[in-house]
């Protein structure tokens, strides 16, 4: 097997486990064992279980952006944009939802410092990225004018807690649920109704 294929399995199994179990919870045996690989490789390809998980939260947040990325390319309509960003924000709330807990907590009660730092830094990329699509919305006319990093740390969190509240109330609801409630609520709340 290929080195980066091996590193991929890695950070797979790692990101499962960190999302159910938590990190303090998760070994590195454990991570080892269900991705079939020796303890010796996931020390290969990290230095430690810290960074790993700033590893999986990096890796995350990169797919997060290419589909995000992908969205802007299909020249879809300001709303229909809107809405298919905010659904990928719930999705990876949804089906990683310990591990988006870990990101937007304060990682420095969990990792040390140059690791929690490391996280961060990765974290305030992906508000600025964020503020930075709020902002081009608000250009063209779609989005209020406000603070676009506060609302961009305000859409995460309540993203994450209507997420976090959907895996532990109503999983046995179609997610659609909640990609209509979250993007119902963000409309109203930052969409100008009335375009000049």
């Amino acid at each position: 097997m290929q080195k980066d294929s091996i590193k991929h399995k890695i950070l797979n199994t790692a990101a499962v486990c960190f999302s159910k179990n938590g990190f303090h919870r998760t070994s590195v045996d454990e991570i080892a064992a269900i991705a079939k690989v020796a303890k010796g490789s996931v020390y290969y390809n990290f230095n430690n279980k810290e960074d790993l998980l700033y590893e999986v939260i990096k890796w995350g947040i990169e797919l997060l952006n290419n589909d995000i990325e992908k969205i802007y390319s299909e020249n879809l309509s300001d709303e229909d944009t809107f809405y298919q960003v905010l659904k990928i924000y719930a999705q990876n709330s949804l089906n990683y939802p310990e591990l988006s807990s870990l990101v937007f907590s304060s990682v420095s009660d969990i990792l040390k410092v140059e690791a929690a730092t490391k996280v961060n830094t990765i974290f305030n990329e992906l508000i600025d990225s964020t503020a930075k699509l709020l902002l081009y919305g608000a250009n063209s006319g779609f989005i209020k004018d406000m603070n676009f990093h506060l609302a961009a740390v305000g859409m995460f969190g309540m993203i994450n807690n209507m997420c976090r509240y959907y895996n532990e109330h109503l999983k046995d609801e179609n997610r659609e649920i909640v990609y209509k409630t979250i993007y119902k609520t963000f409309y109203n709340g930052i969409v100008k109704k009335n375009k000049d």
